[in-house]
């Protein structure tokens, strides 16, 4: 599969650590510099958000629960997911 790629505004032939320490720090969001001077990055969390995440149960205990038998029986069709058995 043989692609192009689109022009570059610029290119930087083998940048120093420097110059590309700088980049990051301009152009990348939550980058922090540590006490001994390496660079620290912080992921965002998307996957595990309360608001797609559910439990279902036969007893409701917490939040994002789905405790009825019908609408577990709707998700598990909707999501393909297959119940656990124990």
């Amino acid at each position: 599969m043989t692609f192009s790629l689109p022009a570059a505004a610029s290119v930087a032939q083998n940048p120093t650590q420097e110059e590309m320490r700088a980049w990051v720090m301009e152009y990348m969001a939550r980058v922090t510099e540590t006490e001994y001077g390496n660079l620290n990055y912080q992921a965002e969390v998307t996957a595990r958000l309360s608001r797609s995440t559910f439990f279902v149960s036969d007893v409701e205990n917490f939040q994002n629960r789905i405790s009825r038998p019908s609408m577990r029986s709707g998700l598990l069709a909707r999501t393909r997911i297959s119940p656990i058995r124990t």
